[in-house]
């Protein structure tokens, strides 16, 4: 984690491990012989930095998991001056630096993207009043910032650099007034995909699911390109494994229950097809549904208290199949749109009068409302006034209310609601800036229905689903184009470079900052 060399080439490497010491080395002398630090075996060390000052002293910053910072005599192997502390944050980067008068300073980043530095003098025994805030913690960004770099300019100024998760800079100079700003030219993690060893093709998340298996809880799903699923724990991240497909690429992917509570998966990619998996039972495709042409351009599992679950998929050409998810017969008629309708999307949607309803939006931006049991059309079509109306999610808003939004190329939001046996626009709202990769309904913790739209240019924003009204937005940092809430106030969002990131959504968004 730390490596410095000393004017005399002395050369010092310092490590730490989550359920061990920190230990540090001398390199040049017998690698297996290292001195250890002994700090609180309670905390975590998660950040250092070892610097060998003029005078020949080596010493070691250490950070901890409860925001507190520990410069340590390396040679002397004694704790020097009081520990620092910056109180309910993990630290994540750490720097100690020493100017040309022989004065330190010390700093620190944290989880919470704050930038902290000290002036600790000259005098090795600073205590609480010598160890000087250079400046009040400023927030760099809304995100944790990860490493930390620090040195003296020519002019005596103090110079820092950190980094996001999401992989801006920002630079920072405390003895100044302002913000950290990020440094010219700036850039995302979108600049090299990673790709894994031996297979050539690097993960690019086109949608994601979530699902409940026997023996792991509640399971993300993605799919991507190169026609694989993955399975991670919906908390943790951990891996579970991957299904991988025959059929080419995956771009949708869709899972539920049967009646007698077995796990279902569907997912579809470029050709024709929809392939099924029970995924509590490993990665074996149980079945394949063919369409005879056109592409999958929707699929859905429909669960229906009652009745059985089915598999709703609609193809390219305006054909809708509704097959059964254990045999993959149809599970009754399908039906056809009007020959010049090209499907866009697909959702289901439960009406106030138990009637389990099929929502299909077209190119031209027309929604159609289809009754899953009869396959005959319920209202009139509406024009949502989209062109390409692609993102299409539908739910139910409290006391019943169904809602179906819709986005596509225009920069606009648009809320639907089903009063009176036909659907009546609820609201619709301008986007700021570029139209909607994802737009998906979910809850808060508390209840309350959300809408969560994310965008090409690394936002996303919060909407209140009964209202429009904008509650939030979060600058992301990197782009992404899929995202499905894991359960109420978590949200999951995927791209092609930015792998998977979870965020938890709190009650109170309005006017929040952070």
């Amino acid at each position: 984690m730390a490596l410095n060399c000393a004017p005399d080439g002395r050369l010092f490497l310092a490590a730490a491990a989550s359920d061990g010491p920190t230990r540090v080395w001398e390199l040049g002398q017998d690698l297996d012989v290292a001195r250890t630090l002994t700090l609180n075996s309670l905390v975590q060390v998660k950040a250092l930095d070892v610097r060998v000052l003029s005078s020949g002293r080596p010493v070691l910053a250490a950070g901890d998991d409860t925001g507190v910072t520990r410069v340590w005599d390396l040679e002397a192997d004694c704790l020097l001056g009081v520990p620092l502390r910056w109180p309910g944050a993990q630290i994540r980067g750490v720097a100690l630096r020493e100017r040309a008068d022989e004065r330190w300073a010390l700093a620190v980043t944290d989880m919470w993207g704050h930038l902290v530095a000290w002036d600790l003098g000259r005098d090795a025994a600073w205590d609480a009043h010598h160890a000087r805030l250079l400046r009040q913690p400023v927030p760099a960004h809304q995100s944790a910032l990860s490493n930390l770099a620090m040195l003296w300019l020519d002019d005596e100024r103090l110079a820092l650099a950190s980094v996001t998760v999401f992989g801006k800079i920002y630079l920072w100079y405390p003895a100044d007034h302002g913000a950290p700003k990020p440094v010219s030219g700036s850039f995302g993690v979108s600049g090299q995909r990673a790709v894994e060893p031996g297979d050539g093709h690097p993960p690019l998340a086109h949608a994601l699911t979530v699902v409940d298996l026997p023996r792991f809880g509640r399971v993300l799903m993605t799919c991507d390109e190169a026609g694989r699923i993955r399975l991670f724990d919906a908390d943790t991240g951990t891996a579970h494994g991957v299904f991988t497909s025959h059929g080419g690429p995956f771009n949708q992917l869709a899972a539920g229950r049967t009646g007698d509570g077995r796990p279902i998966l569907a997912a579809s990619g470029d050709g024709a097809q929809v392939q099924v998996w029970d995924p509590a039972r490993g990665p074996n495709c149980l079945l394949r549904i063919r369409h005879a042409k056109g592409y999958i351009a929707g699929l859905a599992v429909a669960e229906r208290p009652g009745r059985p679950t089915v598999i709703v998929s609609a193809d390219s050409q305006g054909h809708v199949r509704v097959s059964d998810p254990l045999t993959g017969r149809a599970a009754r008629r399908g039906w056809q749109l009007p020959k010049d309708a090209w499907i866009a999307n697909l959702a289901v949607v439960s009406l106030p009068d138990g009637t389990t309803a099929v929502m299909t939006s077209e190119r031209s931006g027309v929604l159609r409302t289809w009754s899953l049991d009869t396959g005959k059309q319920i209202a009139e079509p509406v024009n949502a006034g989209c062109e390409q109306s692609r993102h299409l999610t539908a739910g139910t808003l409290p006391a019943g209310k169904p809602v179906v939004v819709t986005s596509g190329r225009q920069k606009t939001l648009q809320a639907w609601l089903f009063e009176n046996g036909a659907w009546r626009r609820g609201w619709a709202r301008e986007l700021p800036d570029d139209p909607a990769e994802a737009v998906v309904l979910g809850t808060l913790s508390d209840g309350d229905p959300i809408l969560l739209s994310v965008h090409h240019a690394g936002a996303a924003r919060i909407w209140a689903a009964e209202s429009g009204e904008l509650l939030h937005t979060i600058e992301l940092g990197a782009s992404f184009s899929t995202a499905v809430f894991v359960r109420p106030g978590r949200v999951a969002l995927a791209g092609e470079d930015s792998g998977v990131l979870t965020l938890d959504l709190y009650p109170g968004l309005a006017g929040r900052s952070g």
